[in-house]
């Protein structure tokens, strides 16, 4: 056994004894488990900033992409399930994807519209207390019945008492103050004192307000009409599709859709005979017109119109004429439809982007510009923010 062990050569099978892995534990150090895999769900990333897609980032508990706008659409199952639903699967994840998921779910999401909210977020769509007291009053005092009962009596709340509109074979007419109505007037003046003090009027600022303040163009009209609608349970959207941006409002009333539009103006015939009476249009038409070569007549009230009707047509008899055209040809709209309403994302971006027409009005240009870019944060092929923003650049390059 003594010559046996002698024979053994500790030096040739040392090598060989590390090679095979049989070494004695004591002689080097084992290396340290490898740390558990977290699942992705279950991270909490943090996005600072102070931006809305910054703010979209954090509430979701995602973290900031580092192209600004995107990430992979395999990160966890709410960016699977978002790739695509703007567009086509591209394998990213794109910030206007998530805000239309988080808008279109608001109930799911209400912790992140929070946070949207923390971070400045102007929501025209937003629920608010004031505006379903103001709807529980107005059905306490007239007690609508249907679905359809509810959206004509909201529809009379918004519009003036002058104006009328025709549904189910009679005519409505708007609710005076008294009766409870809001009787807003149309009113494009950007320095109007409601304007002035919030730029582009959200509802609850049209509710808050006095009666003698409150104006609305055809998106404010559309977006309060939307909150009071949903206020009573009624599905509701914006449309704003149409060319030149004007917004009316579509109601889900009993499985038909119905278009409610509180500014209209006419085509064709109201043309033709305003051409009668003026000649060929040009640049002193544009109280009429939207554009003087388009064939649809300016929507506006009645006393705006007339106002400059006699300030712009010194003839009398034209005057009348012109008065009489107007009288026949302006309606208000409530009628079944077949149109596709626009998302909560867009009706928010198209918020911010007549905020920026408001503040570059009144001559507060980085404060436009900010709105602006709000507008494209929320929907990038916003083609009519991205012209105004242009706009604006060149007028402050010039000055």
């Amino acid at each position: 056994m003594m010559l046996f062990r002698k024979s053994i050569n500790v030096r040739v099978l040392w090598p060989l004894l590390l090679a095979s892995g049989t070494a004695f534990a004591c002689c080097r150090k084992a290396p340290p488990p490898p740390p558990p895999e977290k699942p992705l769900s279950s991270e909490k990333p943090s996005c600072p900033g102070d931006s809305l897609t910054s703010a979209l980032f954090r509430g979701l508990e995602l973290p900031c992409p580092k192209a600004g706008k995107e990430l992979p659409s395999d990160y966890n199952s709410l960016t699977r399930k978002v790739d695509g639903n703007i567009g086509k699967k591209n394998g990213l994840v794109e910030a206007e994807e998530l805000f239309q998921e988080v808008f279109d779910n608001r109930p799911v999401y209400r912790p992140v519209i929070q946070e949207l909210y923390r971070a400045g977020l102007e929501d025209p769509l937003e629920e608010r207390t004031e505006i379903k007291d103001y709807v529980l009053r107005l059905f306490n005092k007239f007690r609508p019945q249907t679905e359809l009962d509810k959206a004509i009596l909201l529809f009379r709340a918004v519009i003036p008492p002058s104006e009328s509109f025709e549904v189910g074979g009679g005519p409505y007419y708007g609710l005076r103050t008294e009766e409870n109505g809001l009787a807003i007037p149309f009113n494009m003046e950007w320095n109007a004192p409601l304007r002035k003090k919030h730029g582009s009027l959200l509802p609850k600022e049209l509710i808050a307000a006095s009666p003698e303040e409150r104006v609305a163009v055809c998106l404010e009209y559309s977006h309060l009409l939307v909150s009071l609608l949903r206020a009573a349970g009624i599905e509701a959207h914006a449309n704003g599709k149409s060319v030149g941006r004007h917004v009316y409002t579509i109601a889900n009333l009993g499985g038909q859709k119905y278009k409610l539009d509180t500014l209209k103006g006419s085509k064709g015939v109201a043309r033709r005979k305003l051409i009668e009476i003026l000649g060929e249009p040009d640049a002193s038409w544009q109280v009429f017109f939207i554009n003087p070569n388009e064939e649809t007549v300016l929507f506006g009230s009645r006393r705006i119109v007339e106002k400059e009707i006699r300030r712009r047509i010194k003839d009398p008899i034209k005057q009348a004429k012109i008065l009489i055209v107007f009288k026949q040809s302006q309606q208000l709209v409530f009628e079944p439809t077949v149109t596709e309403a626009d998302t909560d994302r867009e009706s928010i971006a198209d918020h911010y982007n007549s905020e920026g027409v408001v503040l570059a009005e009144q001559g507060k240009i980085p404060e436009a510009l900010e709105a602006y870019d709000k507008a494209l944060e929320i929907n990038p092929d916003f083609l009519n923010a991205w012209i105004n923003k242009r706009l604006v650049r060149r007028k402050q390059e010039k000055k």
